[in-house]
């Protein structure tokens, strides 16, 4: 069983929590949940201010209020007896409709007292039975004792000021004064205490404001502290996760762009099960599997033209076409003095001079974006042409690697003693270079066994055969007309013969490719194109006067001039000008 299968056949709960979707879900519900009790936990609190704030309303203010209104009346209470002791004390023996009036308005002023002392003690009793956090249940007990001793003594009250009453009803005023001090001594002690338990009551409104302002302050805090705590809690979660996630994440996209820049050294570790563990492991596999097609196309690549590695792992149906028809320009290369240099080496360094020689041949051909199609002994065989290279391109890219290749050859040549280890009596390597330019037949060629993405045509046997007639001209490099044509005067060119190679009936008119566009030519070109004018009329004598003037410097009006004696000999019946290969 392998990782990925054992992790599928884990329980669902298992393999749920291993995934990048519940690690994100288990975020948002431990913030959501946090924020739910945050929540719950202030609204309790928000309730308890709230409730505090009601019995504040409801019962402190009222209680105190009350209390107020009772001492009010009490010192209503003591100005109206105080209003009877002056009136009496003054002499002033009032009638009885007077004296009604001030028992009315001292009556009026007790029951007034007992009416808000009793309202005082009803919210006293509220407050008691209320379970607060902020009360002081002790403060407000002895204010609600107190206050019912004071409703005790002003229960007794009109029994204090009977004897007033009715002294004065009786007009004796020896039993009036007499009770009078008592009396004002009694009221502004009533008074005093009064004043005290409304000072006590302010301070218990006051204390469980104090408390109520305090709790929610502190319920603010709180508030505060635990968001802060939840936010923190989450930023650290978030980021483990987030980290967790992001980490792999930045790994793969790094991996990924080293894999772009063409290194494959890239080996991920796997440090999760989730999504992102799998698709690391899923990049490994990727990388492991790019690796090997890099091996193959190294592995190949030597064997044949990188492109078409390329191009046949891309795209293997190009494997199995069926081949098409394009234009395309085809150069064949071979070496001058090989078999005389081989006779002199050993296997091993014959070997490796084959080896540097193919080597500084191919560099051109690959600078100018040619493809070799095959090595043939020391020969090689290269083409040019879509898709490689743009049509109207390729003659003149070959032409360029066919210069190249000539430089490359006196190099070559520098090297070759250190190659073979001798300094004298070496033989000289030339190179004979052939180019054709024509419609071949491109695609896979071979049999189901064995195929190679290659060329075919009449114009790649010109090529070859263009090669090998340049050991009959004495030439170097010999292009075809339509390589000719799309070179234009790109290159120094010359025209040197029309003939007829083997297996061909047309005959193909052929140029020399000598040099860059400007080489200096001309005047060795304008005496071998006056005599190739004789040449083709049969003026054999006009012909060899022309080439003996460069017969020393130039060797294709040697090779010209031994052709000419063939023909002053054996001249054919019907001369049209062009020359027949009897050799490939």
């Amino acid at each position: 069983m392998t990782f990925f299968s054992a992790i599928a056949s884990l329980p669902f709960k298992v393999s749920i929590l291993r995934s990048v979707g519940a690690k994100i879900f288990a975020i948002a519900a431990s913030l959501l949940a946090i924020m739910v009790l945050v929540a719950v936990v202030a609204s309790q609190m928000a309730r308890i201010v709230s409730d505090e704030l009601t019995l504040i309303e409801q019962h402190y203010v009222p209680a105190y209020s009350a209390l107020a209104r009772a001492h009010i009346r009490s010192v209503e209470e003591d100005l109206a007896v105080r209003r009877l002791i002056v009136h009496v004390r003054s002499g002033d023996m009032t009638t009885n409709e007077h004296n009604e009036a001030y028992r009315a308005d001292i009556f009026k002023a007790i029951e007034g007292v007992r009416s808000e002392l009793g309202v005082t003690r009803q919210h006293l009793a509220a407050l008691l039975a209320w379970d607060s956090y902020f009360h002081n249940d002790q403060a407000i007990a002895r204010v609600d004792a107190q206050l019912e001793m004071m409703l005790e003594i002003f229960s007794k009250e009109e029994r204090v000021l009977t004897p007033v009453l009715d002294g004065l009803a009786a007009e004796d005023w020896q039993k009036v004064y007499g009770a009078l001090d008592a009396i004002e001594d009694r009221t502004t002690e009533i008074n005093e205490r009064l004043e005290r338990y409304r000072t006590e009551m302010r301070s218990i409104l006051q204390t469980a404001a104090s408390n109520a302002r305090s709790f929610q302050e502190n319920l603010m805090l709180a508030n505060m502290i635990v968001t802060i705590l939840a936010c923190a809690l989450g930023l650290v979660a978030a980021g483990f996760i987030t980290r967790s996630l992001v980490r792999p994440v930045k790994a793969l996209l790094l991996g990924a762009q080293r894999i772009e820049s063409g290194s494959l050294d890239v080996d991920l570790p796997v440090s999760s099960r989730d999504e992102i563990g799998q698709l690391t492991a899923s990049f490994n596999v990727m990388v492991e599997e790019l690796r090997k097609k890099e091996r193959i196309r190294d592995t190949f690549g030597r064997y044949m033209d990188p492109r078409i590695v390329e191009g046949l792992l891309e795209r293997p149906d190009l494997a199995h076409s069926e081949g098409e028809r394009r234009v395309m320009t085809v150069l064949f290369c071979d070496m001058q003095g090989f078999t005389a240099l081989s006779e002199r080496l050993s296997p091993a360094a014959l070997l490796a001079v084959v080896n540097r020689y193919l080597t500084l041949m191919s560099e051109p051909v690959r600078q100018h974006n040619g493809v070799i199609d095959k090595y043939i002994g020391d020969a090689i065989m290269a083409y040019w042409g879509p898709p490689f290279v743009a049509s109207d391109r390729q003659a003149m890219l070959a032409c360029e690697a066919a210069l190249d290749m000539m430089k490359q050859l006196d190099r070559f040549n520098a090297e070759l003693p250190d190659l073979i280890g001798m300094r004298g009596n070496l033989p000289k390597i030339n190179i004979r270079i052939g180019i054709a330019t024509g419609e071949m037949l491109v695609g896979s060629i071979g049999s189901e066994f064995s195929q190679s993405y290659s060329v075919l045509g009449d114009s790649v046997n010109l090529a070859s055969r263009l090669e090998a007639a340049n050991k009959s001209y004495g030439t170097r490099i010999m292009i075809n007309t339509q390589t000719r044509n799309m070179v234009g005067d790109q290159f120094a060119l010359r025209e040197i013969d029309m003939m007829r190679v083997v297996g061909k009936t047309e005959p193909e008119r052929v140029y020399e490719l000598y040099g860059p566009a400007g080489a200096v030519q001309h005047e060795r070109d304008t005496a071998f194109a006056e005599a190739l004018a004789a040449y083709r009329q049969g003026n054999w004598a006009a012909a060899r006067r022309y080439l003996e003037q460069k017969a020393g410097e130039d060797p294709l009006a040697e090779a010209f001039l031994t052709r000419i004696a063939i023909l002053e000999k054996d001249t054919p019946e019907a001369w049209d000008g062009i020359w027949t290969m009897t050799q490939k």
